[in-house]
């Protein structure tokens, strides 16, 4: 394993302390989403004034900077093939050594597939819509005790968003960087991002619809606690994030009034704050200081490498299809969608681990996907 450049351990560290300073703000006062995107880009203009000032380009950090590096590593440790495995962003990344650096590898496994064909924030909303509605759908129709404990659950959900709204709710949650009491407002929005996040998980998603009918009756469990506790969370490199998707995905994204327009007929308790949130990204990456994107970054990955495509059915931010996608343009591949599982699935239990050691023993034989028939969909707590 390695820390790309810019994150994690690297050095040096695109992380925007300036911006992560901003969350209890922005949790525990009742801020419109504009007053947010305001706030937001002014810590990130301030993390980018910093890092300028310390002599770093900030156009040296992308996909490609960082295919390069992986193959730096490789030679550094005398390696003449490699297997690659990559979750989401590193799918993407995975995929940009396939491109410029194929000799040397053996194999890949793109987990939770990111192809750079594919529009982020134009198809956001939709994404975001159709892993709710699988939510909604497994507990009405294939758990027959969460469809008796919980009826109805899609439309009180979206009433509650309103309602949350409309009135929001007041929390106390431990910020766990501090250890500190801090209140935290929980209105409609916040809680679509709570449930958006929590089907990244199969262990957190069955846990969802009790969560929801707590919220709707006044009740903010520990489990919600720990949730939004979360969104403290300080080991994102803001900075690196922004270079890439400047550099990447917001230079092929239409206009802002189209992605308004790509986002008409989505649920509205969904869309609100993706559409109002996106903006500020708009804002940040127009004073950025990355580089024209070269035309490859938006352009499908052909290749004949073998190549093992993991995807989750609940996932809502890197849906299957997406890794239907990669692999139109892929010679040798194994597309394998597991039922129970969200975003990283491998993280779901012994059944992904086991294809993908059966994989990679032998890169060219089909693997054996008895077991995903085998795991079924999330069981809800009732």
């Amino acid at each position: 394993m390695f820390d790309q450049r810019g994150a994690g351990h690297s050095q040096p560290s695109l992380a925007c302390p300036e911006a992560d300073d901003l969350v209890p703000t922005i949790l525990g006062q009742s801020l419109t989403i504009e007053q947010t995107n305001i706030l937001q880009v002014q810590a990130m203009e301030a993390c980018r004034q910093r890092l300028v000032s310390q002599g770093i380009n900030l156009a040296a950090y992308h996909s490609a900077a960082s295919a390069a590096d992986v193959e730096d590593l490789r030679i550094a440790l005398g390696y003449n093939q490699v297997n690659l495995y990559g979750v989401s962003y590193g799918s993407r990344l995975a995929l940009t050594v396939m491109r410029d650096y194929p000799d040397h590898i053996r194999s890949v496994i793109l987990d939770s597939a990111y192809p750079p064909q594919v529009n982020l924030y134009t198809e956001w909303p939709a994404n975001a819509e159709r892993a709710f509605d699988t939510l909604f759908a497994a507990c009405a129709n294939a758990d027959v005790a969460c469809a008796a404990s919980y009826p109805d659950l899609e439309r009180r959900f979206y009433r509650l968003v309103d309602e949350l709204e409309a009135s929001p709710a007041t929390l106390t949650v431990t910020d766990p960087t501090t250890n500190h009491q801090v209140s935290v407002i929980l209105d409609g929005d916040l809680l679509v991002d709570v449930v958006f996040n929590g089907l990244y998980r199969p262990d957190v998603t069955q846990q969802l619809p009790r969560m929801i009918a707590d919220v709707e009756r006044g009740y903010y469990s520990e489990f919600l606690q720990g949730r939004l506790a979360r969104f403290f969370d300080r080991s994102t490199s803001r900075g690196m994030q922004a270079s890439v998707q400047c550099s990447e995905e917001i230079p092929f994204s239409p206009s802002y009034d189209a992605l308004l327009a790509a986002a008409q007929g989505v649920q509205p308790q969904i869309a609100h704050g993706y559409i109002l949130e996106l903006a500020s990204l708009y804002a940040i990456c127009e004073t950025w200081g990355v580089d024209s994107p070269d035309p490859r970054e938006n352009e499908p990955v052909v290749s004949d490498i073998p190549t093992l495509i993991l995807a989750g059915t609940f996932d809502p931010i890197t849906p299957p299809v997406w890794g239907q996608l990669a692999a139109q343009t892929l010679t040798h591949w194994y597309y394998l969608e597991f039922p129970n599982a969200g975003h990283w699935v491998m993280r779901t239990g012994p059944c992904p681990i086991a294809v993908a050691a059966a994989f990679l023993n032998d890169p060219f034989a089909e693997p054996d996907t008895s077991c995903i028939q085998q795991s079924g969909t999330p069981t809800f707590i009732p």
